[in-house]
């Protein structure tokens, strides 16, 4: 298991594989529970701040979203994330109730100014289903950089 370091004014430093000298520096006093997802501890001593770059790789799949924390030596994270599944069959489940409370009405006010969508200048318009993919990834990559900001994302072309 990784743990997230952050030195005593908040900097981030290298995640620890050492489990048992953080159960002692907890124990001691010497650091401090930071967070928990992920897990992090804050040191309560002044230390080198000595960092290396980390990378983050993301496997985009239709079903699952792998994602990868590692530098050049070590991989600190491997994880696997699942999207909802049956996303269109609630939205399709929805649409028939919201139908049939209508129909339950003796008089129902006709309805033509909503068959448009509203969309921002320079926005495009995503289905609920690709649109909590895109969620899901992003707060994949935000919960691992708050905990650690050297975290990057290699360019690709």
């Amino acid at each position: 298991m990784t743990t997230f370091v952050v030195a005593k004014d908040g900097t981030p430093l290298m995640p620890t594989f050492n489990i048992r000298k953080v159960r002692r520096m907890l124990k001691d006093g010497r650091a401090r529970i930071y967070g928990h997802n992920p897990f992090t501890i804050q040191l309560q001593y002044e230390s080198t701040k000595e960092t290396q770059e980390i990378e983050a790789s993301e496997d985009t799949g239709d079903h699952y979203v792998g994602f990868s924390l590692k530098s050049e030596k070590h991989e600190y994270i491997s994880a696997q994330y699942d999207h909802l599944t049956g996303e269109k069959e609630r939205h399709d489940d929805a649409r028939k109730l919201r139908r049939s409370r209508r129909n339950r009405k003796r008089y129902h006010k006709p309805r033509f100014d909503n068959r448009r969508r509203l969309i921002p200048e320079g926005d495009k318009w995503f289905a609920p289903s690709i649109r909590n993919k895109i969620n899901n990834h992003l707060s994949i990559l935000r919960k691992y950089h708050k905990a650690d900001p050297l975290i990057h994302r290699p360019c690709r072309r």
